[in-house]
């Protein structure tokens, strides 16, 4: 997980409009905010691939395997899911590509907005409160300590929530409010 720029959680999902808070990860920059609708399809991608690997609320082993394989199963099979394999058929990196997300993303994602952005305090403040944190928990945060030290990430550091419309229902029928997972996603292009 050290790779994810970002956590994201699902806060709700209503029609074609989904809420997401997004807490900025260490890979990146401590206090990135991306905002675009290619971030937004790709929230969408790995909420679908990745939602069953962030299952630190669940301490118990069988549980959280059942859960994590509903999850992906569901992602799996969702519309979201077919479309972008089509994709990858035709264009093996759309997700890094600036042609492909130019050309494409309109019609997964009509709209992202910012909707409210929390602890945006600056670098040297978001590294203490980090700092804090990683003291309190005994070392890095990526460790198997995820489920103690998350919660306080989400409270104490830099964080914010996007309102994303899709074109279509069934680009986010695989999404539950309350999922969280890890995501490498990042502005691959941005509209001028």
């Amino acid at each position: 997980m050290s790779s994810d720029c970002y956590d994201a959680r699902v806060k709700s999902v209503d029609g074609t409009e989904v809420v997401f808070d997004v807490l900025t990860g260490k890979a990146g920059g401590i206090d990135d905010c991306s905002t675009s609708r290619s971030f937004a399809l790709l929230l969408l991608h790995d909420a679908m691939r990745r939602a069953g690997d962030s299952l630190w609320h669940i301490q118990d082993e069988s549980a959280r395997y059942a859960e994590s394989t509903r999850l992906r199963s569901k992602g799996e099979a969702s519309a979201l899911s077919q479309a972008l394999a089509e994709a990858e058929r035709e264009v093996p990196d759309w997700f890094i590509s600036v042609k492909w997300m130019s050309d494409n993303v309109g019609r997964f994602v009509k709209e992202c907005t910012l909707v409210e952005r929390r602890n945006d305090l600056g670098w040297d403040a978001l590294s203490a409160r980090e700092s804090a944190i990683e003291e309190a928990f005994g070392g890095t945060l990526y460790t198997n300590q995820y489920h103690l030290w998350q919660p306080r990430r989400w409270n104490d550091c830099h964080n914010y929530t996007l309102r994303v419309v899709v074109t279509d229902p069934k680009w986010v029928e695989h999404l539950e409010p309350g999922v969280e997972f890890g995501t490498t996603a990042f502005d691959v292009w941005t509209e001028t």
